[in-house]
């Protein structure tokens, strides 16, 4: 599944900050390359978590009777 998100890059002074508002998640790194592969990281990990999370509340609703 592909979905496609918003990456909102910021110069802080000392690093970039991506933040992706459709998360709720933020990633920093050194250079531009580096913040916005944070961020890829940080994607895929809350989409997991997400996934994670939904077959845990499908087991739970099939154990309860």
């Amino acid at each position: 599944m592909n979905k496609k998100y918003t990456l909102n890059v910021q110069w802080t002074g000392e690093r970039f900050e991506v933040k992706v508002p459709e998360l709720g998640v933020s990633a920093f790194g050194a250079t531009f390359d580096e913040a916005v592969e944070n961020a890829h990281h940080a994607i895929n990990a809350a989409r997991l978590a997400a996934l994670e999370a939904a077959k845990a509340r499908h087991a739970q609703r099939r154990t309860v009777a």
